[in-house]
């Protein structure tokens, strides 16, 4: 990605100060451990008629009970349906064995059905070895025969859980489904309200066939009502998997409703045939999915085989019915060096079939590299999303990562949708919404667009839409060049409509904001564009392209700015800087992100001697005095910058005087009050371009409150509040967000 802006706003402190980077996710955390009365241990359980009491609790301390539990469950058929068992203690299984395909002493065979609540109390067990798993059909009573494994190889019923529990050390290997924790949910009865929660695993977990996940192989459920749902909560997987197909970091594979939710995978994901591949959940296969405040770190391995569809958060939803991804975030890179089948890569979702897909507040930060050297077409690629076959919704997502393609056969890559091609009814609507595309584009080989590479079929609207990087074609390779700024292919598409859009002017060499090939059918568009009158425009095959195009750009109800140049920012009215949009630092550069994407964006500060970057103010400080200083280049994002400045203790003696800085011109102060004492009258600073707020005559402690903003017209949009204390005794600044 290319720098953007050169936005120096910086807050440095000279005797103390803390330093801020973006952290876009938290980690799973634990859970408030349940007390535990009148509780059995596994070996009075084991020692007497080993059947369970459903409504007793059972504890585990030794590695001795821990296959205890495994035996009573196995060999004396018990569920521990209405039950709980209780981890007292960290276990090792094989102490000095390291996790392989190589057997330890102790073998654990996957329990067969587990119905009760195991609840780790938040310990760690180590020294798992599955090396089969278990004809799960025959334990439940199915029709058929499909392997499964894991810790357990069915979690069965509508209080099952399996919470609070650490797994490290451990190799797992099923014929087919596999997870850590279970192979499979039960597909023969309710299993709504069934929960895996607050479970972290380092594990090896390996297959020879299909259904792979970190923490579950398949969800299934035998009530398939809509209300009826599975859950999966605050999981951690951080081991590799392995597997042909339908692989995932969290889930494999699934046919059933099911909510994800606050999950993170840092493990390596490997698909060794067909790739389908999902960061968090691998391939649904039906059901209403769920994904909310997942985050991917983890590699994404794909195989040379014909069919690749991978995402940072899913893979491929292989169903019809809903898939909602919110606040999800994908941080790894994705390269595919794949000889197959169209592969469709996206950030979020790699390949969707859904009728209703809604991806919202999400962000992807990986880069996508296309490596393919084969005959193989139709490559579909988005930062977002790769392909979109059904009725989709993107609102409020960002993709930062490039996107490059060295192939030289067609590639629809979008930097938000690589490609749509709904089968639908002309009542339908694609929308993207209030998202930004802050990635650079360059492909070698056709179709490379801003926010869309390719879009088919009929109603897809754009609105308030930002493309900040730049989109190239990098060579005409051997089937023609098309692209565009915000489209790169509209392809017989009829009711295409961009509201409010704003594109980087400086990309090249492509020179329209929208391709059209000119050998497929019709195109109609409309634009519109915030207090002009809309633009509309329709194209034939055989026509010429550009004179579409290049009528719709010159009537200017279409922005093209230059994005290097932030006056160009100025001039983004069309932006709800109040509510949906904001200024935000992203890695080392600031830039216009979608609100709800810039809430993920923590910024995490500890204290330092010196240097601290925050949202536009400088503070200098020597004993007696301090200063603010809103810093910024001659180029702005907005019509101003300013901030609020509050002493909320002490500085009764303090005064107050305006600095001139002669390297900034223009100082446009409004609003000064002088304080008066501890909670004085709010001191407002704006201007085009500012110099400082001088107190002096400190002679004690002192609080401010300091709270930054842009204005554009009368709309601020403030950050969050900044709170700087001063202990005037030892001479430190210490600084937290309020």
């Amino acid at each position: 990605m290319k720098k953007l802006f050169a936005l120096a706003i910086s807050l440095i402190m000279l005797l103390g100060a803390l330093s801020a980077f973006p952290v876009f996710a938290t980690e799973p955390a634990g859970e408030t451990q349940t007390s535990y009365t009148d509780v059995v241990t596994m070996t009075a359980l084991y020692n007497g008629n080993k059947t369970v009491v459903s409504g007793t609790v059972y504890s585990v301390s030794s590695a001795e009970e821990l296959l205890m539990f495994n035996e009573i469950c196995n060999t004396n058929n018990q569920t521990f349906d209405g039950a709980t068992v209780i981890i007292t203690k960290d276990i090792d299984l094989n102490e000095g064995w390291t996790a392989s395909a190589t057997a330890p002493t102790n073998v654990w065979g996957a329990i067969k059905i587990f119905k009760g609540v195991l609840d780790g109390q938040n310990h760690t067990l180590k020294g798992f070895y599955v090396a089969d798993s278990l004809d799960y059909k025959a334990i439940v009573g199915t029709t058929g025969s499909e392997q499964a494994g894991g810790i357990f190889c069915v979690l069965s019923g509508t209080t099952c859980e399996v919470k609070n529990l650490n797994i490290e050390n451990s190799y797992i290997h099923s014929q087919k489904l596999a997870g850590t924790v279970a192979g499979v949910t039960d597909p023969s009865v309710d299993c709504n309200g069934l929960t895996i929660s607050n479970v972290s695993s380092s594990a090896i977990v390996k297959s020879d066939g299909n259904g792979v996940g970190g923490i579950l192989g398949d969800v299934f459920n035998g009530n398939s009502a809509a209300d009826s749902i599975i859950y999966i909560n605050d999981c951690e997987f951080s081991g590799e998997v392995t597997a042909n197909n339908q692989v995932g970091g969290i889930v494999g594979t699934g046919w059933r409703n099911i909510n994800i939710t606050n999950c993170v995978n840092n493990g390596k994901i490997c698909s060794l045939a067909n790739s389908n591949i999902g960061g968090i959940y691998g391939v649904p296969q039906g059901g209403a999915v769920t994904i909310t405040g997942c985050v991917n770190n983890g590699e994404l391995v794909m195989s040379n085989k014909t069919e690749t569809n991978v995402g940072g958060i899913v893979g491929f939803y292989n169903g019809t019915t809903k898939l909602t991804v919110d606040g999800c975030v994908n941080k790894a890179d994705i390269t595919c060096n794949v000889i197959g089948s169209q592969p469709n890569l996206g950030g979020i979702v790699g390949r969707t079939k859904s009728n209703n897909a809604i991806i919202k507040n999400s962000v992807n930060i990986g880069d996508i590299v296309l490596v393919l050297n084969g005959t193989v077409k139709n490559h579909n690629v988005g930062g977002i999303v790769g392909v979109s076959e059904g009725v989709i919704t993107i609102n409020n997502c960002a993709n930062f990562g490039d996107i490059t393609s060295e192939d030289e056969m067609a590639c629809s890559i979008g930097g938000i949708l690589g490609a749509g091609n709904p089968a639908i009814t002309a009542t339908n609507v694609q929308s993207i919404t209030d998202c930004l595309s802050a990635g650079d584009i360059g492909v070698r080989m056709s179709y490379p667009g801003g926010i869309v590479g390719t879009y088919q079929r009929q109603n897809l609207k754009l609105t308030r839409c930002v493309v900040l990087g730049t989109v190239t074609e990098l060579s005409a390779g051997n089937n023609g060049a098309y692209g565009g700024a915000l489209i790169g292919n509209i392809n017989n598409s009829l009711n295409i409509t961009f509201e409010d859009c704003y594109f980087n002017s400086a990309y090249k060499p492509i020179a329209t904001w929208v391709g059209i090939r000119a050998d497929y059918g019709k195109a109609s568009f409309t634009v519109k564009a915030t207090g002009k009158d809309d633009v509309s425009a329709e194209y034939t095959a055989g026509a010429n392209p550009s004179a579409v195009t290049n009528a719709l750009k010159a009537s200017g109800a279409l922005s093209g700015e230059s994005m290097l140049d932030l006056n160009a920012m100025q001039k983004l009215t069309a932006l709800d800087w109040v509510n949906s949009w904001k200024i935000e630092k992203v890695g080392d550069e600031y830039m216009p992100v979608p609100t709800s994407v810039a809430s993920l964006i923590a910024e995490e500060k500890t204290e330092k001697d010196n240097g601290v970057d925050y949202k536009g103010v400088q503070v200098a400080l020597d004993k007696t005095a301090i200063r603010f200083v809103s810093v910024v280049d001659q180029d702005l994002y907005c019509e101003k910058i300013g901030f609020d400045v509050l002493i909320i203790k002490g500085g009764k003696h303090a005064t107050y005087t305006l600095e001139d800085d002669t390297v900034y011109e223009s100082l446009l102060y409004t609003n000064l009050t002088k304080p008066e004492g501890e909670q004085s009258e709010v001191l407002t600073v704006e201007g085009k371009y500012l110099g400082a707020l001088a107190f002096t005559g400190i002679d004690s402690d002192v609080t401010f409150a300091v709270k930054t903003y842009s204005k554009i017209g009368d709309e601020k949009s403030y950050d969050d509040t900044y709170i700087v204390s001063y202990d005037f005794e030892s001479g430190k600044v210490f600084t937290y967000v309020k």
